[in-house]
């Protein structure tokens, strides 16, 4: 066997096919939609699509190995109850990935969510999202400079970013079932 050919007998990986999948969608539908090729945000953006594909990383285990949850309310309460300094930046991020998500993606679900009269009725998540990107951009400033670069932007634009996501929606929905 030729190194060349050393990859044609290696199992595929689906979440690395999962994540070039939406590396490609999102790269192609912000540039074409708005003109916007920041490789940081946009990757960061695919990731985000990758990970909550599966919904056990939207529940992660909080300060003491509490659970967050999975409703934006829950999640925040964790990261206003830290201690400075202790992962704070993280839980932040966490909460704006989750509004960015479903304001974004499945703002459908916004509304369904508000209707069962959960705790995330009264939030109004653009508002969350920005405030919490912002403070993740804050806390991870010094150490995770570049990080908090992409947070800061999607802070500041978390609008733009989450109507983004709307059309990457649409477009994988429009790609048929079964390809093959």
């Amino acid at each position: 066997m030729t190194p060349g050919h050393a990859g044609a007998f290696m199992p595929h990986n689906p979440v690395d096919e999962l994540s070039r999948f939406f590396a490609g969608l999102t790269e192609q539908t912000f540039l074409q939609e708005f003109g916007l090729g920041e490789t940081r945000v946009i990757g960061y953006l695919s990731d985000l699509l990758a990970r909550f594909v599966s919904m056990k990383a939207m529940r992660r285990l909080g300060a003491g190995g509490h659970p967050e949850g999975d409703d934006l309310h829950s999640v925040l309460l964790v990261a206003d109850e830290l201690p400075e300094g202790m992962a704070r930046g993280e839980v932040y991020r966490h909460a704006g990935d989750l509004a960015l998500y479903w304001t974004g993606l499945y703002p459908e679900g916004l509304r369904r969510m508000g209707h069962r009269g959960g705790r995330d009725v009264l939030l109004d998540y653009t508002v969350e999202g920005k405030r919490s990107y912002l403070l993740a951009s804050h806390l991870e400033k010094q150490t995770e400079p570049e990080q908090a670069g992409v947070l800061r932007r999607l802070a500041d634009d978390f609008e733009l970013f989450a109507i983004g996501l709307n059309k990457v929606r649409r477009e994988w929905e429009r790609l048929p079932a079964n390809p093959g």
